[in-house]
């Protein structure tokens, strides 16, 4: 578990600087390879690993990185039974990685099956849970993501929906409020651009807004 947990720090620092480094993936495919079947850690850290590929594939577009990410974070999935307590994260970072395949891809198959898993990870995540700001601005972005491919304006409505709660529940000193309240301002701006409706790119406005002022200097 050590070994682990020292491959997503490194996945952090990899995140941060955004220095191609494989250590992170090198440390967590040792750890699956030692743990034995049916530990109760393996979902956890297979979706780590799944991560780690992902965050790759942002810097490099290999597309076998976000692939093997993929199945990996499948392979979670399937070892997690219906009421596991790990079974909504699993979930949601398969969707966030059939997202980021469906970007380079644009498969709708991608980010349909994406929204599908993120719909059921916010409905498995009780209200109150710190995970479910997270699990909604995730749903929101791939609904905003299939909208920009279909221009179906029920999704970037339910985009906004799933955003502003995210950011009703997201305290106001909390550090992720920012990125949420700018990821609702580019959902709003969208709505704007397919129905001109000028409540919508005000509210985008004075959301960005709040989420420069939030945001503190050297950011």
């Amino acid at each position: 578990m050590y070994v682990s947990d020292l491959g997503s720090l490194l996945q952090q620092k990899f995140a941060y600087t955004r220095e191609l480094r494989n250590e992170a993936i090198l440390l967590q495919q040792t750890v699956i390879r030692l743990t034995p079947k049916g530990d109760p850690y393996m979902p956890r850290y297979l979706t780590e690993l799944g991560k780690s590929l992902q965050c790759r594939f942002k810097n490099t577009r290999e597309l076998l990185d976000i692939s093997d990410a993929i199945s990996f974070q499948q392979r979670a999935v399937q070892l997690t039974f219906e009421g596991h307590v790990s079974r909504p994260i699993c979930l949601a970072n398969l969707g966030c990685s059939l997202r980021y395949q469906f970007i380079y891809t644009r498969k709708l198959a991608d980010i349909s099956d994406a929204i599908s898993l993120q719909q059921k990870a916010v409905q498995l995540t009780p209200e109150g849970h710190s995970s479910l700001p997270v699990y909604l601005t995730q749903l929101g972005k791939s609904l905003q993501c299939r909208y920009t491919h279909t221009m179906e304006l029920t999704d970037i409505s339910d985009a906004i929906s799933f955003q502003q709660k995210a950011i009703q529940l997201t305290p106001e000193d909390h550090q992720s409020r920012p990125k949420y309240l700018f990821e609702l301002g580019s959902s709003l701006l969208h709505r704007f651009e397919h129905t001109g409706e000028l409540v919508d790119i005000s509210n985008a406005i004075s959301f960005q807004q709040k989420a420069v002022e939030l945001t503190a200097e050297g950011h």
